[in-house]
């Protein structure tokens, strides 16, 4: 044994003997062949706006943290290009003899063994990666000819750049394990690492009657809209809903991820929870009591899944036992972006990817990379292998969200003529219906539909500019200039070009998300199927499953069991609110986005933590963010919004009453409208939710009366 550690030793340390200069020669060579690649690859993205190099710079400094983030990025993929060299290298020494042999100079080998390894790379990422900026480089489009060409030339630079590198070590391997003591070694390695999981996983477990599983299903960036207009286009979700009970009339109280999801586990309005905006600090936010802490409470193995953590860090802060997805934090927002790379693109293919590339392995906002049906993979990985112990499982699929477009290997993409953004919507859509198929046939697979509860749900809608898309109708009175038209920004017109959500809380695509309840097993009682019209909120969401356990309620939620007879009679006059997110000028439309004025408007409002390396919302502009909202109280059937105005002048600072039957509305002046609405209730509920928030508007025609 010691014999062969030293000659592996001697076998490292010698690598190089083709002679130092001329190694160092051949290391210069395939970084400039290898920079001539990259320069290609990044032709169109190699210009820097100006300032943004000085941001990037800043932002660094800010937090070691993120600093080494970045850095840990560069050495990984330094060693990923250093590798296939040292190894070649390696192969040259090993393999004088036989080129001289064969005649053949080493720099010639050197050149084919290179061109092989960067054919390869080239023509693999362009089959698996066609959105790739690199897949520009091969000219070939045919996926058969792409696949021959890449499994050919990595076949060939294995055999002649890499096999050969390890023959001598191998037969040194041989030999040592000729000894006794070698081969018990080896033999107890492996016997121990095959039984050790078969014995974890068949290991007899407790008999007990377990606990329903739990199963959030959250939908990102859809509305019930989007399905109505596409008829049949989802049959997953579909199928569901027929068999389970749907509340038509909910809504989300706020229009962006993170705090839905925050209101959807503490079943807390954003106002009382902490929770207003898209990346709000933790200590913020008030998660002492969570679904997850009462559910682990209860012996439940709690896990959170998501494929896009830009703006939403929830983690086990909330009471996870783990999370799945792309590692959250500021990084992200960069190495996302610059990680299109051949190598780095290979490497997301094996099971290497989440630990090299935490920040861009099922990252959907990597776009390029991202495959949806490895998220749906990596998350049933995760899931507990004991029977008899509950899962909470809380899974959030953000495909549907914007850019529309993900990994989709060479020859199924579709093509760009004539594709609206209505169209692409639904593409994506499409995707994710097929995603929560693959997720509830494995979840069935693993036993864990027999006795369930399971709640599909969207966190918000996605405003496409539908004629019917706003609660409020222009038919019903004329267009008030003040209101309607301020500057170009046309606040409620359906033909104003704004898409998107979290920021037009008249916008009902944007507010009413998806939100139905199916149960299998013996809690199937509790929630019978059928379309329920009293007003709901995701806030719900929480009470709703805690009662149907017969578990307590912590104290001061929002939310209300909606299965109960009580709720049912409560929602024709229950007070529901909704409020907007950070409005961003660069952000008026998702159609044309100005990603360069987008991130010096994000520098304004939020900062890298230090310690966590993760992107917040900066607590002291926190007070005059909330006066930039939009904030509107729902019943059933009327809504009062309070519309503010924001820094870049949107909205004027006015109540508008809506009647949402009909789409008709008062700015205070259709006394007749005004006597069938509820303004007392709706005047006391902005004072007791809103305090001092509603001081702008204390003159208004609500507060006067």
């Amino acid at each position: 044994m010691h014999n062969t550690a030293r000659s592996i030793k001697h076998w490292i340390l010698d690598l190089p003997k083709c002679g130092r200069n001329t190694s160092i020669l051949y290391v210069l060579l395939y970084f400039a062949l290898a920079s001539l690649v990259y320069l290609g690859g990044f032709a169109d993205n190699i210009a820097i706006p100006e300032g943004r190099e000085t941001l990037i710079v800043e932002t660094l400094l800010e937090s070691p943290a993120l600093a080494w983030h970045f850095a840990a990025f560069v050495l990984t993929l330094g060693a990923l290009n250093l590798l296939p060299l040292f190894l070649l290298l390696a192969s040259m020494r090993h393999m004088s003899e036989t080129l001289r042999r064969a005649r053949i100079s080493k720099p010639s080998y050197f050149l084919l063994a290179i061109f092989l390894f960067w054919a390869a790379q080239l023509t693999l990422n362009k089959l698996y990666f066609p959105r790739s900026a690199f897949a520009l480089l091969i000219p070939i489009e045919n996926p058969l000819a792409l696949k021959c060409i890449g499994v050919g030339a990595l076949a060939a630079f294995l055999l002649i750049g890499v096999l050969p590198a390890f023959v001598q070590p191998l037969r040194r391997l041989a030999s040592a394990l000729r000894h006794p003591v070698p081969k018990w070694v080896v033999g107890i390695a492996l016997i121990a690492g095959i039984v050790n999981p078969l014995y974890s996983r068949f290991l007899p477990q407790e008999a007990r009657a377990r606990q329903p599983d739990i199963i959030l299903i959250g939908l990102d960036s859809f509305s019930p809209q989007h399905m109505q207009r596409h008829p049949g286009a989802l049959p997953t979700i579909e199928g569901f809903l027929r068999q389970a009970a749907v509340f038509d009339n909910t809504l989300t109280p706020l229009a962006r991820t993170f705090p839905a999801w925050t209101s959807i586990l503490t079943a807390k309005y954003p106002v009382n929870s902490g929770a207003r905006f898209n990346l709000t600090a933790f200590n913020q936010v008030d998660a002492s009591e969570t679904l997850p802490r009462i559910l682990k409470a209860r012996g439940y193995t709690t896990i959170y899944a998501q494929d896009e953590r830009r703006f939403n860090n929830i983690n086990e802060h909330f009471g996870f036992d783990k999370t799945v997805g792309p590692r959250p934090g500021a990084a992200e927002f960069v190495l996302a972006k610059i990680a299109d790379m051949p190598i780095v693109n290979l490497v997301l293919l094996t099971p290497l990817a989440q630990p090299l590339f935490p920040f861009v392995a099922l990252n959907r906002a990597s776009a390029v990379h991202y495959d949806p049906t490895d998220f749906v993979e990596a998350l049933v990985k995760e899931l507990p292998i004991d029977p008899n112990r509950p899962l909470f499982l809380a899974a959030h699929f953000c495909l549907a969200h914007h850019p529309y477009t993900w990994r989709t290997p060479a020859g199924e993409m579709a093509s760009d003529q004539q594709r609206t953004l209505e169209i692409e919507h639904i593409h994506a859509l499409k995707a994710v219906d097929k995603q929560l198929d693959l997720l509830l046939e494995s979840l069935k697979a693993a036993g864990r539909l027999d006795n369930a509860v399971i709640v599909l749900l969207s966190d918000h809608g996605e405003s496409m500019a539908y004629e019917d898309g706003l609660w409020i109708s222009e038919n019903k009175r004329g267009l008030p200039k003040e209101v309607f038209r301020i500057g170009s920004f046309q606040a409620f017109s359906t033909d104003s070009g704004f898409s998107g959500h979290g920021s037009n809380v008249l916008d009902r695509t944007q507010y009413q998300p998806l939100l139905a309840f199916k149960a299998v097993g013996p809690l199937s009682q509790k929630f019978p199927s059928g379309n329920r019209q009293e007003l709901a909120s995701l806030v719900d969401i929480m009470p709703t499953i805690v009662k149907a356990l017969d578990a307590p309620l912590p104290p001061g939620v929002d939310g209300m069991d909606l299965m109960s007879a009580s709720t049912r009679s409560a929602g024709i006059s229950r007070i529901i609110p909704t409020e907007t997110g950070i409005r961003f000028n660069a952000l008026s439309s998702v159609i044309n986005i100005d990603e360069d004025a987008l991130l010096a408007e994000s520098k304004e409002y939020y900062r890298v933590d230090v310690e966590s390396a993760r992107l917040i919302v900066k607590p002291e502009l926190y007070a005059d963010l909330i006066a930039t909202k939009d904030i509107a109280l729902h019943t059933q059937d009327w809504m009062l919004a309070f519309l503010r105005k924001n820094k870049s002048p949107h909205f004027p600072r006015v109540a508008l009453l809506v009647h949402k039957p009909t789409g008709a509305w008062t700015m205070g002046r259709d006394k007749k409208l005004l006597e069938q609405a509820p303004i007392d209730e709706f005047r006391q509920a902005a004072r007791d939710l809103y305090g001092k928030e509603m001081d702008d508007f204390s003159v208004s025609w609500v507060f006067k009366r």
